[in-house]
């Protein structure tokens, strides 16, 4: 008879608490939400490949690799043993708890073809300039072709032409797996097929190494001093000196490079130094939202040109830039063309200028900068309670997350609830004795669907 009317006081009290206004709880997700985004902030995305466990990206990543588990509260892992994440899922992973060495990297400089491939991927796109490079992304120019990357530890990397490289940093400093062509690097330990480059840690050290057509590398060290291993050997190449690594036989004996100026130096230390930026006024700019590429919302940019009585508008020139300045314009074209580039664009923000082409041929005035961002992931999804496996004794509990993306409909176990204005969402449900799979479908603005299950 208790147990009855136990039972009968949860479902009244559930009434009423499925009952009662929303706002009721908005302020108490309104501060796990700012709890979240203030501890969190940030979130970088790592792609899983075949051998990776969560201890092992942990160790890779964290500054503290004991702390793995609390990745658990940003990633819905399909499966009980988080050693067994399944290849092909992106986890998040908070960015000020990734060592500063493994952070994000930046395409400072690109002169013609350039093309990066993702970790893990097999595809090979075009790089954009200020694009974010990460762990194990592969980099790669053609022909007369080469770029300049910045690492988060603020060493500046040059890659000549016809080169391929692997960015892999390291805890303390920068490594580089340089499979074709040739670098100009100063802190970079690098690898080839026949040898490992060390640079001194104390000082300066500007250094340049080549792969020869017969595989073997080569070796010229403008500044400091470096260590070459190879063939069981270590050995210290000095400043203006050279060396050469031919497959499993230790460096040749140095030998001296030629004299070079005093100028020419200074302009090889120049392409390792970061250019002096010019402090300019930038104006507001205005954000007209977040889209996968064929999905751009061209109408509203369309609606900033300037029309003219007596004219008609027959196309739209379009200028895209990586930057508010306009100073690196990537794209300046016909609206047409520019929609089917940007679909091979990497994401990222983006900035328009757009201006009407006339029925006279005349260009008009350049309307006032937008930006775009560029996003093909799924929507962020945070599944803040219950947390998985966890064991519950109460017969009713909370089911709280949080969306980072706009029109996003969220149902849990069947129900759509509510999503406020901060992206948070709650449901209490009924949990039976025993296991239970939690479901909880998330709906972008497309229509297209994604689960995820929490088990309890």
């Amino acid at each position: 008879m208790v147990n009855r009317e136990l039972q009968m006081i949860k479902i009244v009290l559930l009434f009423t608490i499925c009952h009662l206004p929303f706002a009721l709880f908005s302020q108490e997700r309104e501060v796990e939400g700012e709890k979240y985004i203030e501890g969190v902030g940030k979130l970088q995305v790592i792609r899983v490949i075949p051998g990776d466990t969560l201890h092992g990206i942990a160790r890779i990543y964290l500054k503290d690799p004991s702390r793995w588990p609390e990745l658990l509260e940003y990633n819905t892992i399909p499966t009980k043993d988080p050693d067994l994440i399944l290849p092909g899922m992106k986890l998040l992973v908070p960015v000020r708890e990734i060592k500063e060495s493994m952070r994000a990297a930046k395409l400072i400089e690109k002169r013609n073809i350039v093309k990066y491939r993702r970790r893990g991927e097999a595809k090979w796109y075009d790089a954009v300039l200020n694009m974010e490079l990460f762990y194990e992304d592969a980099v790669r120019t053609l022909s007369e072709s080469k770029c300049r990357v910045r690492f988060a530890t603020g060493e500046i990397l040059r890659i000549g032409e016809n080169s391929l490289i692997i960015l892999r940093p390291e805890e303390i400093r920068q490594e580089i797996k340089l499979l074709k062509g040739e670098i100009l690097a100063s802190k970079a330990r690098v690898l080839t097929e026949s040898a490992i480059i060390e640079p001194e840690k104390k000082g300066k050290t500007i250094f340049e190494a080549r792969i020869k057509e017969d595989r073997a590398t080569e070796v010229n060290v403008w500044k400091g001093e470096i260590d070459v291993k190879a063939g069981g050997r270590t050995l210290r190449i000095k400043e203006g000196f050279a060396t050469r690594i031919e497959l499993d036989a230790p460096p040749l004996k140095p030998w001296k490079l030629p004299e070079i100026s005093k100028e020419k130096l200074k302009e090889i230390e120049m392409e390792l130094t970061l250019p002096p930026t010019t402090q300019l006024k930038i104006q507001k700019v205005e954000s007209i939202g977040r889209f996968k590429p064929e999905e751009i919302d061209w109408q509203s940019i369309r609606k900033k040109v300037e029309r003219r009585k007596n004219k008609k508008i027959v196309d739209y020139r379009v200028k895209i830039s990586v930057n508010k300045t306009f100073t690196n314009i990537i794209l300046d074209d016909n609206i047409q063309v520019v929609k089917k580039k940007l679909k091979n664009f990497p994401d990222g923000i983006y900035y328009v200028r757009i201006a009407p082409i006339y029925n006279d041929g005349e260009i008009g005035k350049y309307s006032k900068i937008q930006s775009f961002t560029i996003d093909r992931r799924p929507p962020k999804v945070v599944i803040l309670k219950p947390k998985q496996g966890e064991k519950i004794e109460e017969e009713f509990i909370s089911v709280k997350g949080k969306v980072f993306d706009k029109d996003i409909r969220v149902e849990v176990d069947g129900v759509e609830v509510i999503v406020d204005k901060d992206g948070n969402f709650q449901r209490i449900i009924f949990v039976p004795e025993g296991r239970h799979l939690i479901k909880i479908k998330i709906i972008d603005r497309n229509g297209k669907e994604f689960y995820f299950t929490r088990e309890i």
